[in-house]
């Protein structure tokens, strides 16, 4: 009987560290994608700056352009940067988007458990 107790303590004591183990993992799991997300943010910070200074830029081109400066490859020109931009913007939207479901996911796991 002694025998089977120590092995059930044994069993025990190695389920706790395994769950211990799990939750770190979770733990650093949540830190990275929190870490992603915030890098993210800063990304999106930086390409909303970008897109507003072009399109600052974009309506003085085109007033210069009404009145017979500048070219129209020009203006195409502003027109796909512009594109680019709001192209990388939805990107990092996504990424954000992700991080947020996969930490809702490892959060609503850590719940289960």
């Amino acid at each position: 009987m002694e025998i089977r107790t120590t092995d059930l303590l044994a069993a025990k004591a190695e389920l706790e560290r395994q769950q211990e183990e799990e939750k770190l993992k979770i733990e650093d799991e949540v830190l990275n994608l929190l870490l992603d997300y915030e890098a993210a943010n800063r990304k999106l910070e930086l390409l909303t700056s970008n897109l507003e200074t072009l399109e600052q830029q974009r309506e003085v081109m085109r007033i210069a352009y009404k009145y017979g400066q500048g070219s129209t490859s020009q203006i195409l020109g502003m027109e796909d940067r512009r594109d680019r931009i709001i192209e990388q913007i939805v990107k990092v939207e996504i990424e954000q988007d992700e991080a947020v479901r996969e930490i809702e996911q490892l959060i609503g796991d850590k719940k289960k458990q």
